[in-house]
C-alpha cells in the first residue's frame, strides 16, 4: 500500500479533474445555447483590457464598457441612434452579418 497506493490515487485524482472540466464546459456551452435574450451586436477593443460593446438586451440596445475589473452600461441607444449607426455601418464595404439582423429588427419595429 506504499508508493503504488499513491500513484493510483493521483492518476485518479488527474481523470476525476480532466473529467469535470471536459463536463463544465460541455454544460457551459449548452447553457449558453439556450441564452437568447442577452445579445453582443459589436465589440470594439480599445486596449488590452477593455473594450466597448452594442448589446441587445431583449429587444433593447445598449452602450457598453467592459474592462477586466467593470463592466457599465454607458447609455441606452434610441431609435435615432442606431438608425445612424446602421447608416455609417451601411457605407463600409463589408456589411457584417448582425448589421442585416439589427436592420431586419429595426424594420419590423417601424412596421408595428
Amino acid at each position: 500500500m506504499g508508493i503504488e497506493f499513491v500513484f493510483k490515487s493521483m492518476a485518479a485524482l488527474i481523470v476525476i479533474i480532466i473529467a469535470a472540466n471536459y463536463l463544465i464546459k460541455q454544460l457551459n456551452h449548452v447553457a449558453m445555447k439556450s441564452v437568447r435574450n442577452i445579445k453582443v451586436i459589436e465589440r470594439l477593443p480599445l486596449s488590452k483590457t477593455s473594450s466597448l460593446y452594442i448589446i441587445e438586451v431583449v429587444g433593447r440596445y445598449y452602450l457598453m464598457s467592459g474592462t477586466e475589473q467593470n463592466n457599465e452600461i454607458l447609455k441606452e441607444l434610441n431609435g435615432a441612434e442606431l438608425e445612424r449607426y446602421i447608416e455609417t455601418a451601411e457605407e463600409q464595404e463589408n456589411k457584417p452579418e448582425w448589421l442585416t439582423i439589427l436592420t431586419e429588427k429595426l424594420e419590423k419595429r417601424k412596421q408595428s
